[in-house]
């Protein structure tokens, strides 16, 4: 029998290493001081999102999954308007065109072109485009991002990881019955706001309703998109 291909799971960071029992089927790592990131949180045409604020960057950008994904972007034609962008490591990246969008951070609103980018691991980005005019400030003393003189609180790293996930397995996998195997999973948030999961803590499964192939923890943490999960494969009933 093929294993379930897809599940759903709670996650988040290690707060402090507690005991826990045998069946709470967790995965727990030493945990690392939390630092404040070069991320706020906004919305783009309503909808909840992390912006990654980037003096590095000359143009905003948005990507074609977050688009496609807010119904107003969706049906909202793209203009013309193609930038020669790359990557920090000179890769050219894939622009489809411009939108201009409604941009909210903390009380203040903007409408602001973004450009939007196919193959992003970003969901939003603020470039200089944005930055500049705006006097813009990453006051990483205070951690906020000074927009004139309204502060927008900076995010941790445990803020950017999602409360839920999506599971799938990374290739096809047979667990034969009342058998247990480690399998190699890629690990996708569920909501458009959140970036791939790459995180130290732990997940742990959210089971709506029984079925044979139950996910027990997960072995390694988190790392671009993809961790190792140890399967079970049980008798319903049980």
């Amino acid at each position: 029998m093929a294993a379930q291909t897809s599940a759903t799971f709670l996650m988040g960071p290690l707060e402090e290493e507690t005991a826990t029992s045998p069946t709470t089927n967790t995965l727990t790592q030493d945990t690392k001081e939390q630092q404040h990131t070069s991320y706020v949180r906004g919305s783009i045409e309503g909808t909840e999102v992390n912006i990654l604020v980037d003096s590095g960057a000359t143009e905003s950008f948005i990507s074609a999954d977050f688009r496609k994904s807010v119904p107003v972007l969706h049906k909202r034609p793209l203009k013309v308007d193609f930038v020669a962008a790359r990557a920090v490591n000179g890769q050219m990246l894939d622009t489809l065109g411009t939108i201009t969008a409604t941009l909210h951070l903390g009380n203040n609103s903007w409408q602001h072109v973004f450009h939007v980018l196919r193959g992003s691991t970003q969901t939003a980005l603020l470039g200089l485009d944005f930055l500049v005019p705006n006097r813009a400030l990453l006051d990483y003393a205070h951690d906020v991002l000074q927009l004139w003189d309204a502060g927008v609180p900076l995010l941790c790293d445990k803020d950017l990881i999602p409360e839920c996930c999506n599971v799938s397995i990374a290739t096809a996998t047979t667990l034969p019955p009342l058998s247990e195997m480690l399998v190699l999973v890629c690990v996708s948030p569920t909501r458009p706001m959140d970036r791939s999961p790459d995180f130290v803590g732990y997940l742990k499964p959210n089971i709506q309703n029984k079925c044979e192939c139950v996910v027990a923890h997960a072995v390694t943490s988190v790392k671009e998109g993809t961790t190792v999960l140890f399967f079970l494969r049980r008798l319903l009933g049980e």
